[in-house]
């Protein structure tokens, strides 16, 4: 940040309209407060308006190659996270098609983020130094998390990205569609394993050489919007669930086996479908495959 920026920040932290802000049982961050991870919106308008005119283009151009691709999310949070909390792995994606985070650091610590490989062993650990910031393009294997906290830790993060639903991934004229239900799964685990099914069923179908590939939001309850919408285009559509994998086999995850997910997902036990749909969707992402798309107004 520029000096004039961080000087604000650092010596004015909000820290009670943060904890005021996490309080109301009307803000989604109010269970995570609970844990100790509070997250508030930025409202500084000088500094949103240097994020979104001065930032954006550039980050979208280091990770996306091409400074147009047009988002449809974007928020800045003030982040403050308590002694004892802690972040477990994640990836940050969710439903998104790409997203980027950046958080830059207030404090002195050695509290960084740390970086996670597949199996969730450390490749590196962020520096948590005041004006220090780290910048992560997420894909279903950017797991990352935060281990046990001993002093308050204050940071800014802003992500932007694309929402997947409202794209069609590989487009062909004349093929006909598939649109992917997000729904089906339980999501108890924190490394939100729900939403990356349909991600799996994606790249699937694209080693399957199936095109015009849409996704309907995660269990929305308007699927059929999206349905009509690409037979309204494409008039053929074939649907499946997020976990459907086509000459492959299904997976679905319980409230039994969601634990065994995980640790076929982090590659600590192999299974006959998931962990072949996870070698798949390791070199789609790796590829850049997941980027051919377009976006559709819905």
């Amino acid at each position: 940040m520029h000096v004039n920026f961080l000087q604000r920040f650092y010596d004015n932290y909000p820290e009670e309209y943060i904890r005021s802000y996490c309080a109301d049982p009307n803000n989604k961050e109010y269970n995570d407060a609970k844990w100790g991870n509070y997250s508030a919106p930025v409202t500084d308008v000088d500094f949103l308006s240097h994020i979104k005119y001065e930032v954006l283009d550039t980050l979208k151009w280091e990770f996306l190659g091409n400074p147009y691709y047009e988002h449809d999310h974007h928020y800045v949070n003030f982040h403050m996270d308590e002694p004892g909390s802690h972040l477990e792995p994640h990836n940050d994606l969710k439903n998104f098609r790409w997203l980027m985070t950046s958080q830059v650091y207030l404090d002195d610590s050695d509290q960084g983020v740390r970086i996670l490989n597949r199996h969730l062993e450390v490749v590196h650990q962020v520096p948590n130094k005041v004006n220090t910031a780290y910048y992560i393009c997420a894909s279903p294997f950017s797991w990352h998390d935060v281990p046990e906290l001993h002093s308050l830790k204050r940071s800014i993060l802003f992500r932007v990205g694309k929402r997947k639903h409202k794209t069609l991934a590989h487009p062909m004229p004349g093929k006909p569609a598939w649109v992917i239900v997000n729904d089906g799964h339980d999501d108890t685990h924190y490394a939100k394993l729900g939403l990356r099914m349909g991600n799996l069923t994606e790249a699937w179908l694209h080693e399957q050489e199936c095109y015009n590939i849409y996704h309907t939001d995660w269990r929305a309850k308007d699927s059929d919007k999206i349905i009509d919408y690409a037979r309204d285009v494409h008039g053929t559509v074939n649907v499946v669930f997020s976990g459907e994998f086509p000459h492959l086999g299904n997976y679905f995850i319980t409230q039994d086996n969601f634990e065994y997910t995980a640790d076929v997902v982090f590659g600590k036990t192999t299974h006959s479908i998931l962990t072949e749909a996870e070698n798949v969707m390791y070199y789609y992402y790796k590829n850049n495959l997941h980027m051919n798309y377009v976006d559709i107004k819905i």
